[in-house]
């Protein structure tokens, strides 16, 4: 995402870019993307393993790491692209237990769900990073589509 968008500021003139990351949405990659390893049940269905009663305080620990990865790339971005005003915020809050709800259920109005960041403030390109984008295939099986969405938690 981070090369995409930086290759994008580079070559057009757009007025707004929106960039939208994954993370910290489950599942939660960074460790095992560090390690090298398959995820662990903890790691690809998070909000499962704790409403079957997992370690609260692991899958929070693994939101953060994944929260500080993405962070790590967003400051990358800023360093490469041009902008008088950039905005950090997210599209939801997750729960992770509270009143017994776990993720970001749609429909409930939660605070936590609700209650977003949103920090403002610019960002000059430095030239410090070449992107390495590749244009995607476009021809992706439907199947693999469909994993790639369940790996999501699109069910």
């Amino acid at each position: 995402m981070t090369d995409r968008a930086i290759r994008a500021g580079r070559e057009t003139d757009a007025e707004r870019m929106i960039v939208h990351y994954l993370p910290p949405h489950s599942p939660f990659r960074a460790d095992a993307l560090r390690e090298n390893r398959p995820l662990e049940r903890y790691e690809y269905r998070p909000f499962d393993y704790l409403r079957d009663g997992g370690d609260r305080e692991l899958v929070w620990a693994l939101y953060l790491d994944e929260l500080r990865w993405v962070l790590d790339s967003v400051g990358v971005l800023l360093e490469n692209v041009d902008a008088e005003r950039a905005v950090i915020t997210a599209d939801h809050g997750e729960l992770f237990g509270h009143l017994g709800l776990y993720s970001h259920p749609t429909g409930v109005p939660h605070p936590r769900l609700r209650r977003v960041p949103w920090l403002e403030l610019s960002a000059t390109d430095t030239g410090s990073y070449d992107p390495r984008y590749e244009e995607p295939d476009r021809k992706r099986a439907p199947k693999e589509t469909a994993k790639q969405l369940e790996y999501l938690g699109y069910r």
